[in-house]
């Protein structure tokens, strides 16, 4: 089972927002789709979920045309930062209502979410703040029946006690029915443990997509004496400098050294390093 996304484009009013772009997704596994703000992330998911006509190119799910059969559409799922929830209704009567409209929604597994994140499901939507509204979302994406969950910034709006949560309610997501998620967010280091593929979008194109455990082995960071780090680095790529006192630490892209100085520590690269040097401005 795969979803083949294929050169790619959507140009509005003449201008390329998203170009060319190709990646494939396979079952059962967490994605990162990752970019700066700007970058087309949103537009691309919202062309693979139908939200938006695209200008060129083709999508296969399984190699059928989803945009072209309702019930391969229905496998796909997008969360947005938009609201199409009711407003007007209590999450209960939300839930409720999912059930009836599809037997396959997972209602208790929503109620349990429900609980986790301590959202009171008596109260209308209109009512809750923001970062509940945006829990009340992510519920939802985890409840369905698609194969597929894109989640757009599922973590707007939310604090950092409820942020923590959003990882566990990930995993019991997967634990309860595996499926592929595809996380969007800005807050790397927070869904990095969760993630074991990452797709890297800038200005519009795919710039990598790979393993997380590869991409770490491709950098890493240098903390110690000023003096032996600066050494170290010479000749390096360096993608980031700070100095305490006579401590300095360095962000280094490529092969790591094989020995080093007992004064000095070496950490992995981490995706928000690597995440900053792909799409650094020219």
């Amino acid at each position: 089972m795969t979803l083949k996304i294929s050169n790619l484009s959507k140009r509005f009013m003449g201008k390329g927002v998203v170009s060319g772009v190709s990646f494939e997704l396979k079952e059962e596994t967490i994605y990162g789709f990752l970019g700066r703000n700007g970058a087309g992330k949103t537009t691309t998911l919202k062309m693979i979920a139908n939200q938006l006509t695209e200008t060129a190119g083709q999508i296969f799910l399984d190699g059928v045309d989803p945009r072209k059969d309702s019930q391969q559409q229905k496998r796909i799922y997008l969360m947005s930062t938009e609201h199409w929830l009711p407003a007007n209704n209590s999450f209960i009567g939300i839930v409720k209502l999912l059930k009836d409209l599809n037997p396959d929604f997972d209602d208790e597994f929503a109620m349990e979410l429900c609980q986790l994140f301590g959202l009171d499901g008596s109260k209308k939507l209109i009512k809750l703040s923001t970062g509940y509204q945006s829990v009340a979302k992510l519920i939802v994406a985890l409840s369905v029946s698609a194969d597929y969950v894109f989640l757009d910034e599922p973590v707007l709006g939310l604090d950092a006690a409820q942020r923590k949560k959003v990882n566990q309610a990930l995993l019991m997501a997967y634990d309860n029915r595996p499926r592929t998620l595809v996380i969007s967010s800005h807050l790397i280091e927070e869904v990095a443990p969760l993630l074991e593929e990452v797709i890297i979008i800038d200005r519009g194109q795919i710039k990598v997509q790979d393993t997380v455990e590869h991409l770490l082995t491709k950098g890493y960071t240098l903390t110690g004496p000023k003096h032996l780090v600066t050494e170290l680095s010479l000749g390096k790529t360096i993608l980031e400098t700070s100095t305490l006192g006579k401590t300095k630490q360095v962000v280094i892209l490529g092969d790591r050294p094989s020995q080093l100085p007992s004064e000095v520590e070496m950490t992995s690269l981490n995706l928000q390093d690597y995440l900053i040097y792909l799409t650094q401005e020219v």
